[in-house]
Formats: C-alpha cells, sequence, structure tokens
C-alpha cells in the first residue's frame, strides 16, 4: 500500500468529548457542596451535642475589683522597668474607677482640679480621707504630666494610702 491509497488514518480523538467538560465542572461543583454540608451538619450536631459550659460569674464589688487591679498593676513589672508614668497612670485609672463605681463621682474623665470640689464637698468621706483623696490625685499627677521620678519612699507611701483608702 502506498501513501496514497491509505484513507483511514484519522486524527487521534480527545479523550474527553469536548460537550463534557460543563457536566464534569457541574458534577465537581456538587461534590464540594454536599462535602461542605456534611461538614457544616456534622460540626452542628457535635456542638449542640457537648454545648459550653455556661461561665458562672460572680460579681466583684469595686473594692474587690479595684483591689485586684493594684495587685495586679504591682506584678506587672512596670516599676522594675522603671515605667513610672505608666504605673501612675495605672493607679489613677483604678481610684477613678473606683471612686466612680463605689461613690458615684464621676471621677473617670474629670481632671484633678475638678474632682477638688467634689471630693471636698462629699460627706461620704471622713476628713482624712478627703485629704488622703486629694494627696493621691496631686502626687499621681505630679508623675503622670510633670514627669517627675518619684522616690522610693514617695512611691511606697502612695501604695500605702492607695490601698487603705480602698480598704476603708
Amino acid at each position: 500500500m502506498t501513501v496514497d491509497q491509505m484513507t483511514d488514518i484519522l486524527d487521534i480523538k480527545p479523550l474527553i468529548p469536548p460537550n463534557v467538560w460543563p457536566l464534569l465542572f457541574v458534577f465537581l461543583a456538587m461534590l464540594i457542596l454536599i462535602a461542605l454540608l456534611v461538614f457544616y451538619f456534622l460540626r452542628r450536631k457535635k456542638n449542640i451535642e457537648n454545648p459550653p459550659p455556661l461561665k458562672v460569674t460572680q460579681t466583684e464589688s469595686p473594692r474587690e475589683k479595684a483591689l485586684r487591679k493594684i495587685e495586679e498593676l504591682n506584678t506587672s513589672g512596670l516599676l522594675e522597668r522603671h515605667q513610672y508614668r505608666k504605673y501612675y497612670f495605672g493607679m489613677s485609672e483604678i481610684l477613678r474607677t473606683f471612686l466612680q463605681e463605689e461613690y458615684a463621682i464621676e471621677a473617670v474623665d474629670a481632671t484633678t482640679e475638678e474632682l477638688t470640689p467634689k471630693i471636698k464637698q462629699s460627706e461620704s468621706f471622713s476628713e482624712e480621707q478627703k485629704f488622703n483623696l486629694l494627696f493621691l490625685l496631686r502626687e499621681m499627677d505630679l508623675v503622670k504630666f510633670a514627669k517627675s521620678n518619684p522616690t522610693s519612699e514617695s512611691l511606697e507611701k502612695l501604695k500605702k494610702v492607695l490601698k487603705e483608702f480602698i480598704e476603708k
């Protein structure tokens, strides 16, 4: 046979006919959708069977909360790293939050000058407590805003007066 006589040789046929590709795509999309639905329902069923435990929160009094935060601040390592300003800002925030929660004195957003008349007029505090409270606020402002470095004695005195004020 010569080359001219060969008429039965045809081109190579594709493995998958071209009109099958859309059907294959739809089939794969359905498989993925089914897998996602199975995963979702199995996971949902597991969560329904084992619900997370309910957190029983015990409410802390403002006094307990303030004392706990003071301890956290003391163990934060700010004093060891000589970050007095951050430490005093933390102490001031604790004191002001305590005043606001315990005595309903709007202290968190007020300046010391705005707080001074409120404290002096308040009947909730004894004269000694008023003196100590104003001392605390002014000493904290010195470190916070005047950037003075406290001595170890003044720092210990401040911590002691703050703790005594909150405990009373």
